[in-house]
């Protein structure tokens, strides 16, 4: 019975231990955190003074859901996916509701979804740079995601494309 309390015993003294470190941690960590409000209370300063003409412009420097009256819906999926190769370009005919912005998406034979590009404010088609490759022979699945400063939509309607 004494070696189960000696065990019981060093397992709660270990436990205290762990909980002071952890709340240690938390206090040291309080400086910076406020630093960093501050620094985005700055930037919030600025960007709405910039860009006050355009206001969603300041969606693309961090979320701004909470300086809104109501928060912003997170955008519905563009309804239509045009890829146009010789151009790199996948585009749709209208902006969904609430999005401020487009994202370009692909996936690979057997691959993990990947984001390829966004595209500027308020723009219906975004352009796959140059540096993308994609592999000859191979069937990549491409599509688009709108996003906004609340988040990203789901996936809207996917191509399929064979690289030549």
């Amino acid at each position: 019975m004494a070696d189960f309390y000696t065990d019981a015993r060093a397992l709660r003294t270990a436990q205290n231990t762990a909980k002071t470190t952890l709340e240690d941690a938390r206090l040291n960590q309080e400086p910076i955190r406020k630093a960093a409000a501050a620094a985005l209370l700055n930037m919030i300063g600025v960007g709405l003074q910039v860009w006050k003409d355009t206001p969603e412009l300041v969606d693309t420097l961090f979320d701004v859901a909470l300086l809104r009256g109501a928060p912003q819906a997170i955008p519905t999926a563009p309804t239509t996916t045009t890829w146009t190769p010789a151009t790199r370009r996948l585009s749709t005919a209208a902006l969904p509701n609430d999005a401020t912005r487009l994202e370009a998406w692909r996936q690979a034979p057997g691959g993990m979804p990947e984001q390829l590009a966004i595209g500027a404010v308020g723009a219906l088609e975004v352009t796959i740079p140059g540096t993308i490759t994609f592999e000859a022979g191979h069937t990549y699945q491409l599509w688009l995601q709108a996003r906004n400063g609340s988040g990203t939509s789901g996936p809207g309607p996917k191509q399929s494309w064979t690289a030549p």
